[in-house]
This record gives structure tokens, C-alpha cells and sequence, in this order.
């Protein structure tokens, strides 16, 4: 009896497990996906969208947009979260698991320095800044006016690290200082916080309105009326601008009123304007909620490091379950 209990118990905690690996890879996976997507229709409007591509929109894989991009290619967003995703592996296989800004803006100038051909202006202020000796935790704009969305739409490897319930305060902290190279304003930062709580709350097997209750209980008062504002308001689209709130609220709006992570994506670029942002925000929210095994395979196929994404999440996960210490 005790043998057969035992067996029921490992069987019980690896299917938990892999649940929840699946939910993280999932994130990561979902964030490339919703930016290569919506790729293609960035800075269209969702008129233009439906005359060019019928009235479902855009709802595949095919490259082109304002930058031309090849088919399952993905644009700064995912480019910048990989920088932070290869910034955590490196650190969490060291020993030192959380994030060394250092470590990450050397990796954020790097890109920079490659000629990437999409970057928000905002970003490319401030990684001029730091690749001119400015320190990574202070190179971002801390303007309250300057509120773009290039910190949360790359956050997801965080929550990916902090994702068991006992390290929220960790979880907290990496988020703002995830953004901190390019994003200093409260709203850019904390609506990695808000992202982010959502993604490790998901992950841990929490409904959407449970961990939306807890993303609000963890950030700080602007974000927290400004969540609250838009429940009571029936939680509507917000558009697909380039600013941090307005990403984050459209993309909790098109992960709560769908029912796959298929449909919110879809959604979310189909907005059109910062579409690839929208869409990688919404992917890396309803990968969490859904898992890399509800993501199509026709977008998986075809995305650009598909395998790098799996092996790096996969790490990552395998860091976070097996933290100790880290959180006293």
C-alpha cells in the first residue's frame, strides 16, 4: 500500500509539473508567436487589415509588413526578450538566480549594436545612453510622461524564473528592474509587474480573474485604479497604441472575452496599429493560461527559433521549480 501511494504521489507531481512546464513554455512561446503574427499588420489600421485580408483578418503566418519580414520571424519585442530570457539562463546556471541588470544591458546593447531594424524611439534613446556609460538600471526614461510599451511587451522570462508563489517579491523586483535599460516611468515599469504576476499566477494553475485580483494587490496605486477603472467598465478593448497601459488592458480584454489562446492572439493583431506588440503581450498572458500545447502548429512550425525558445524556457522553468533560498 505505502509503494502504491507513493507511485500515486510521483505520478500526481509530475503531472503537475508538467503542466505547468507546459504553461511556461508556453509564455515564452506565446510572446514570439502573437509578435510574429502581428508582424505583418503592424501599423495598419483593422480596416485595411479586413480589405487585404477578408473579414477574419490576419490569421497566419506570412511575413511582410512595414519591415518586410520573412515568414515566422519575430521583431524587437521577441528579439529583447530573448536578450532577457539568455540573461536569466546565465545567471540561474551560475548560482545566481535573478536578474544582473549588468549582465542584461550588456546584452541589450549588443542587439543594439547589430542594427536590428525596428526599435521603439524610447528604446533607442536609452540604449544610446547606455551604451555610452549610462548603468543599465538607470539609462531607462524615468519621465512619468514617457509610458511606451517596450518593457512589458519582452517581461515574460521573469514570471518564467518566479513563478512558484513564495517568490512574488522576487518576481516584483526583476520585473521593474527588467525594465529599468530602457523604461523608468511607474506605468512602463509596473505594467511588467502587473504582466508578469498575471503569466506566475496562470502558470501556477490560477483562473484569469484570480490572478488579476493578485496583479492588482501587487502593484502599486496607479496601476491598481487603473485596473480597477477598467473592470468596472466592463473591461473593453483599449486599442493597440504604442502605450503601456493601453497594451496591457487590450490585451487582458482579448485573453477574457475568447476561449483559446488561437482566438486571443488573433484578436489582438487584428487591431492593427502596434499589432506585434499587442499581439506578444496577449500571446505571453494566454501561453501562460493555455500552454505551448494550445498553440497552433502551423504558427509553431514555422516560427523562428522555435527549438532555442523550448530549450531556454525549459531551462528556465527547471531554475525557478528548483530555487531555495532564494526568496529569505
Amino acid at each position: 500500500m505505502i509503494s502504491n501511494n507513493t507511485d500515486n504521489s510521483q505520478n500526481t507531481n509530475t503531472f503537475a509539473y508538467n503542466i505547468r512546464l507546459d504553461r511556461a513554455k508556453g509564455s515564452i512561446l506565446g510572446l514570439a508567436v502573437g509578435d510574429a503574427l502581428g508582424s505583418t499588420v503592424e501599423f495598419t489600421t483593422p480596416e485595411q487589415i479586413k480589405a487585404r485580408y477578408g473579414l477574419s483578418g490576419q490569421t497566419e503566418m506570412r511575413g511582410g509588413g512595414a519591415f518586410n519580414w520573412p515568414v515566422g520571424h519575430y521583431t524587437d519585442d521577441s528579439q529583447m526578450m530573448l536578450c532577457l530570457l539568455e540573461s536569466l539562463v546565465s545567471t540561474g546556471r551560475e548560482g545566481r538566480a535573478g536578474l544582473d541588470v549588468d549582465d542584461l544591458g550588456r546584452r541589450f546593447v549588443a542587439w543594439y549594436c547589430s542594427g536590428p531594424p525596428d526599435m521603439g524611439i524610447t528604446t533607442r534613446l536609452a540604449l544610446a545612453r547606455l551604451k555610452a556609460g549610462t548603468p543599465a538600471a538607470l539609462s531607462g526614461d524615468a519621465n512619468p510622461d514617457s509610458q511606451a510599451n517596450g518593457a512589458v511587451m519582452r517581461c515574460a522570462p521573469v514570471a518564467v524564473l518566479w513563478h512558484r508563489p513564495e517568490y512574488r517579491p522576487e518576481l516584483v523586483r526583476d520585473s521593474l528592474l527588467s525594465a529599468a535599460p530602457t523604461h523608468r516611468s511607474v506605468i512602463a515599469v509596473e505594467a511588467c509587474v502587473v504582466a508578469n504576476i498575471m503569466i506566475a499566477e496562470l502558470i501556477e494553475g490560477a483562473s484569469f480573474d484570480t490572478a488579476l485580483e493578485r496583479a492588482k494587490a501587487r502593484t502599486g496605486p496607479e496601476w491598481r485604479a487603473e485596473l480597477e477603472n477598467w473592470d468596472r467598465a466592463g473591461r473593453p478593448h483599449r486599442g493597440n497604441t504604442g502605450w503601456a497601459l493601453s497594451t496591457v488592458l487590450t490585451a487582458l480584454h482579448c485573453v477574457d472575452t475568447t476561449s483559446s489562446f488561437e482566438e486571443a492572439v488573433i484578436k489582438a493583431v487584428n487591431g492593427g496599429h502596434d499589432a506585434d506588440t499587442v499581439g506578444a503581450v496577449t500571446g505571453e498572458i494566454a501561453g501562460a493560461l493555455y500552454g505551448l500545447s494550445a498553440i497552433p502548429g502551423r504558427w509553431l512550425e514555422v516560427l523562428q527559433d522555435r527549438e532555442k525558445f523550448i530549450e531556454l524556457a525549459t531551462g528556465l522553468f527547471q531554475i525557478g521549480e528548483n530555487l531555495s533560498g532564494a526568496g529569505e
